[in-house]
């Protein structure tokens, strides 16, 4: 042993670092503007009667596998196109880690762990559904 043992010491004894009278004023975000941070809104969007087929727009996928959520009976999942402002407000919210479930939720209006939860042949059949639909500006060849 070298001569000095350490001095044993309680938890409750240790200082928290930085004093937290002081932790308040601490600006970790590394962007050095301390104004306080405003919710943007998102721009107003038209809901309209299009005039085109219904089907060119929306469809209804029947499911071999039928399940029950929330006390109802699912018998089949809406597919529909989105909107441009729907999908301009999808790519915002994920700050660049947009997935492909996150646009399949916003096509079906179920979550993505409904979605993977699906038999798989009616999940094939609803994600055909989906990719038929899927929005051009996010299609891999428009990047």
């Amino acid at each position: 042993m070298s001569g000095t043992e350490p001095k044993p010491f309680e938890l409750d004894e240790l200082e928290t670092l930085p004093p937290e009278e002081l932790t308040d004023a601490l600006d970790n975000s590394g962007g050095g503007n301390h104004s306080a941070t405003r919710e943007v809104e998102a721009p107003q969007t038209e809901q309209l009667e299009f005039l085109s087929d219904e089907t060119s727009r929306f469809q209804n996928v029947p499911l071999d596998h039928p399940f029950k959520r929330g006390g109802e009976t699912v018998k089949s999942i809406p597919v529909r196109k989105l909107t441009g402002g729907e999908v301009e407000d999808l790519v915002r919210k994920a700050g660049g880690d947009l997935s492909f479930y996150k646009v399949y939720e916003a096509q079906t209006g179920y979550p993505e762990a409904v979605l993977r939860g699906l038999q798989e042949e009616d999940w094939h059949l609803v994600k055909e559904a989906c990719t038929d639909f899927f929005p051009r500006s996010l299609r891999a060849e428009s990047a």
